[in-house]
């Protein structure tokens, strides 16, 4: 009996070392549940988007077998807008290597059948491009499905987006007027804009910042690339993020195509205002 408990204590330890050592090649954001592949491979793994796709559904790693290409929403959730070279956000230990840190997601371009969508880890930026070019990847996996959700409620002109965990960019509530189509103004006077803006009953309005201004956009569609339960819309829309390798330039959203970009300060585009919702 002695012996078969030390054996059992024995193959516990082990699954407890091996375990230990599985997850070390694996990045587990606590911010949004998200697993991430950050073994060396992920420093040096350039592949056509096909490959790519192929490579993560394939991989094996850290006890998993249920790895795939991240979405173009589940990606951003690693770029730091206040960095930049690279723009990843703290926790990962293998990085790209090389002067394109660009990074392919599972996401295609609506328009062109032959381009997808990646992000330059350089600055954060996303663009669509042709999916013959080799790019780094990055397996993703997750044990619960970010449920982004979008309520319009017309009575008062607003929109209320949060998901099921609030683990991206929380409870935000939306400006959604005629104005939203109309109104462009540089960032100093979105600011004012929004800081005087008094909407559905609600007077603490802000110009949201790069991070919530993606949240609500929505690739799967073009023309507008916006999520559902928003007025149609499309062009550029002003956030209150500076880009950080760019001097005296912010960074803009783009809903006929749901990209990111960068802008002068003084450009005068559309403006969305956005307030934050506390339960």
């Amino acid at each position: 009996m002695k012996r078969l408990t030390l054996s059992l204590l024995a193959i516990v330890a082990f699954a407890n070392c091996q375990s230990k050592q599985d997850l070390s090649h694996v990045f587990i954001d606590k911010t949004t549940s998200l697993v991430w592949q950050d073994d060396v491979k992920s420093q040096a793994t350039l592949k056509k988007h096909k490959d790519a796709v192929k490579y993560c559904e394939d991989l094996n790693l850290g006890g998993y077998s249920d790895w795939r290409l991240p979405t173009l929403e589940e990606l951003r959730t690693l770029v730091n807008f206040d960095k930049s070279t690279p723009a990843f956000k703290d926790g990962l230990k293998n990085l790209p290597v090389g002067k394109d840190l660009s990074c392919w997601t599972s996401d295609m371009d609506k328009e062109f059948k032959t381009s997808a969508w990646r992000i330059d880890f350089a600055t954060g930026a996303d663009q669509r491009f042709f999916t013959n070019a080799k790019h780094f990847t990055r397996c993703v996996r997750s044990d619960k499905k970010n449920t982004a959700k979008c309520t319009k409620d017309a009575s008062k002109q607003v929109v209320v987006c949060e998901d099921e965990h609030e683990t991206y960019v929380g409870k935000l509530m939306w400006q959604d007027d005629k104005n939203v189509n109309t109104i462009k103004k540089t960032l100093s006077q979105a600011k004012e804009y929004c800081k005087n803006l008094k909407l559905g009953g609600y007077s603490d309005w802000r110009v949201p910042n790069i991070k919530e201004l993606l949240s609500i956009s929505d690739v799967s569609k073009c023309e507008p690339a916006i999520k559902d339960g928003f007025n149609k819309v499309e062009g550029y829309f002003l956030s209150s993020s500076a880009h950080k390798a760019f001097k005296d330039r912010i960074w803009v959203a783009g809903f006929c195509y749901g990209d990111d970009d960068d802008a002068r300060l003084d450009d005068s585009l559309k403006v969305r205002c956005v307030r934050s919702v506390k339960n």
